[in-house]
């Protein structure tokens, strides 16, 4: 072999090689028929509460044109999917949503094109209370760092939640610079239903929930907290604070949300105290506010 052919053939190698390295990056051909007699096989099996999960994330939107209406907000906004007795995930394999981690699928799988279909089921946890769907029993307020008496309560302004929502600004606790109120939520790039506090510099937000002894006797808290808003997370310096308070003071838990984490999930052991009311305090703040919208969410599970 000449000198300018071994150049030649080290020049196609190189090429090849680079050529391998870009396609492995760019996304794979999905074809609108396959979608579509994937869209066919879910409906065919789905019940009515069925959650239907996707991986990788990229490919949700495109699943949703086609299965939108048996994928409501709740779901697709959802923490985790641990209050689902059947999932239907469709997948782009090697991909795998987090919902059925740890759960062997049902009768195997069905392939369309290059997407995947899995049926799963597992017994759901019960939910005795959701602090997102209680956010109007909610008793908001804020406290000033240099006085540590004399709460301002956070007075409801705007329209009332509604299964329609209205046109213009949502409704809102506020007080002064400070909003608490409920919505879908961006969160590490995924929608995530909850609530959203604006922080205030030099200030602590008060949230309380009195939650009836039925559902609090059993049951353990989670939580899940991270940052909303992609734009403000650019700005956001330093990390939020979140203090637990359980029951007065029962129990008092410190968690910490930084900047670059997503929806972090954090699970709280209750006092077993018995009372006809319990009470959950949660008392938010950050040293660099006012570019933290804290987001979050809380169920009691059994």
């Amino acid at each position: 072999m000449s000198g300018l052919q071994a150049r030649l053939l080290l020049l196609l190698l190189t090429m090849a090689a680079v050529w391998e390295s870009v396609a492995s990056l760019w996304p794979p051909r999905i074809f609108p028929h396959d979608v579509q007699a994937l869209a066919a096989a879910v409906r065919a099996s789905h019940q009515p509460g069925d959650l239907i999960a996707v991986a990788p994330d990229w490919l949700s939107p495109l699943i949703r044109r086609e299965l939108g209406d048996l994928m409501p907000v709740e779901h697709v906004a959802r923490a985790d999917g641990r209050r689902f007795a059947r999932i239907a995930e469709v997948s782009l394999p090697p991909h795998h949503a987090a919902d059925v981690d740890g759960l062997p699928p049902q009768a195997g799988t069905q392939r369309f094109g290059r997407l995947q279909l899995a049926h799963y089921q597992q017994t759901p946890v019960v939910v005795t209370y959701d602090l997102t769907e209680h956010f109007l029993d909610l008793t908001a307020s804020q406290l000033a760092r240099s006085q540590p008496s004399g709460e301002l309560p956070c007075l409801w302004s705007g329209p009332l939640p509604a299964a329609v929502v209205p046109l213009g600004p949502m409704g809102a606790f506020v007080c002064g610079s400070t909003r608490v109120e409920r919505r879908t939520m961006e969160i590490d790039y995924q929608p995530r239903r909850g609530l959203v506090t604006e922080l205030a510099a030099g200030q602590k937000t008060l949230l309380r929930f009195s939650i009836p002894d039925a559902a609090w006797q059993g049951s353990t808290l989670h939580l899940w907290l991270g940052l909303h808003d992609y734009h403000q997370r650019k700005q956001a310096q330093g990390p939020v604070v979140v203090t637990v308070d359980l029951d007065d003071g029962q129990a008092l838990l410190p968690l910490t949300v930084s900047v670059g984490q997503g929806f972090g999930h954090h699970q709280l052991q209750l006092p077993s105290s018995r009372a006809e009311v319990h009470h959950l305090k949660l008392v938010l703040e950050a040293d660099s506010a006012p570019h933290h919208f804290l987001g979050l969410h809380g169920e009691l599970r059994r």
